[in-house]
């Protein structure tokens, strides 16, 4: 009987009592490089708590950093550069929550509903697991290192088990870094496996090159041209025939949108699409002007980077305070050739951009003191 009251009181509770809602005139989702920087801006000119940041996390979480994760001392998040939010953001309101729906009014979450007058969606996208992945990933053999959190989850397993080998699934930058970080720091043998016929292809054919010789160099086993079509048990199964065992799998190959595309109901269905959110020149939905979209779920012809996700925020900042009336004019946002640094481990990396490629020690400096900048910048 008791039992049954508990279930009556907790259906009640869902359905009965109606959520709180709360209007705030600049709602941010995502606290992400572009998501940070706008609420950084906008916090310091608007009145206080007038601008909401909603996260599933308490902290910001810098990404670039987290394939060091992996090996990292006692393999301590305390060495993953976490932010907690309301260090960076005092003049913000914080919620942690999960965001269930987005509407042309109205952002719903599992604890209340909020309202705004301007929503940036900067949610970012997802790891693309195939079902056979996501099935061994939840026994805990196949780990997306996406996150910090994540990163160090895998980290974690491989310092406390002699695995004979690891598998990295992807060639592009974060499969490379992770798959350096792990011939350079480990002992089990690493196999890289990339359906395409080099690695970093969308770079520069000498930057896939440099990559591919260091890599090999430190004894990491490069197979091209391999799709991954099952994974049963330690044995990686491709569509051409050929297997490879792994005691665990670094899933690093495609992304996906679905899951925050997915959060946008009917009024946005001409914004959205499979590559994520349609935006026009200022950054807003094409139609919904309250509505903006930076970083990573943004569709922008460019890599997603995030150099490119803070582009995002100036844009998105200055075009909120124009609508509010502090400028007048909305400012564009224009793609840019930038710099890409790729970590090779901690003393070698590659910078390279569109017609640049230089490999060696002074760019691994670079990246080591982007990072430190960088990181400097987000906490002050």
């Amino acid at each position: 009987m008791t039992g049954v009251l508990d279930i009556y009181a907790e259906f009640h509770n869902q359905t009965m009592i109606p959520k709180k809602t709360q209007h705030y005139s600049v709602i941010i989702l995502g606290g992400g490089f572009c998501g940070i920087g706008v609420a950084k801006k906008l916090s310091k000119v608007l009145p206080k708590d007038s601008v909401a940041l909603i996260d599933k996390k308490d902290y910001f979480d810098y990404i670039p950093g987290s394939p060091r994760q992996l090996t990292a001392k006692k393999n301590s998040l305390e060495f993953s550069s976490r932010t907690l939010y309301k260090s960076i953001l005092p003049n913000c309101s914080i919620i942690q929550s999960s965001v269930t729906e987005i509407n042309d009014r109205f952002v719903n979450t599992k604890v209340n509903n909020y309202s705004y007058d301007y929503l940036v969606c900067c949610t970012g996208i997802s790891p693309a697991l195939p079902s056979f992945a996501r099935n061994n990933s939840k026994s805990l053999h196949v780990f997306t290192p996406t996150t910090s959190a994540q990163t160090c989850e895998l980290g974690k397993k491989i310092s406390n088990n002699n695995y004979e080998s690891i598998a990295v699934i992807g060639g592009g930058f974060v499969g490379v870094e992770i798959a350096a970080e792990l011939a350079t720091k480990t002992s089990s043998k690493v196999v890289l496996l990339e359906p395409n016929e080099r690695l970093l292809c969308r770079g520069l054919n000498s930057t896939s090159l440099k990559a591919a010789r260091f890599l090999e160099k430190k004894g990491c086993i490069l197979q091209f041209g391999k799709r991954v079509k099952d994974i049963k048990k330690n044995l990686i199964h491709c569509e051409d025939g050929s297997t490879y065992p792994a005691s665990v799998i670094a899933w690093c190959a495609g992304i996906s949108t679905k899951e925050n595309s997915a959060l946008f109901g009917k009024e946005f269905s001409l914004e959205v699409s499979d590559r994520g959110i349609l935006v026009n020149e200022c950054l807003q939905l094409i139609n919904h002007p309250q509505v903006y979209c930076g970083g990573d779920l943004a569709v922008v012809p460019e890599e997603k980077t995030a150099q490119n996700a803070e582009e995002h925020a100036k844009v998105i900042y200055h075009n909120i305070l124009t609508q509010l009336g502090y400028h007048k004019n909305l400012m564009r946002y224009k793609t840019a050739q930038t710099l890409m640094l790729i970590g090779l481990g901690d003393y070698r990396a590659i910078l390279t951009s569109k017609n640049i490629s230089w490999y060696g020690r002074v760019p691994a400096l670079l990246k080591w003191l982007v990072e430190k900048w960088t990181l400097w910048k987000i906490r002050h």
